[in-house]
């Protein structure tokens, strides 16, 4: 993972912990908690998707 999307990953990580008092919790949220765990998961999970990008177009 790059060092922008590190930054990136922690700046999302700091802001759900705001909005949830501190704790990441792990279950499915409304409003902006629920849309950066989103952003999280598809953080985490880009290279996956590259690769199946990249499988598509063999």
């Amino acid at each position: 993972m790059s060092d922008d999307m590190k930054l990136l990953k922690q700046l999302l990580e700091d802001r759900l912990k705001e909005e949830s008092d501190g704790v990441i919790e792990r279950e499915a949220q409304n409003g902006i908690a629920g849309g950066l765990m989103i952003a999280l998961y598809l953080i985490d999970h880009l290279h996956d998707m590259e690769d199946l990008r990249d499988d598509k177009n063999e």
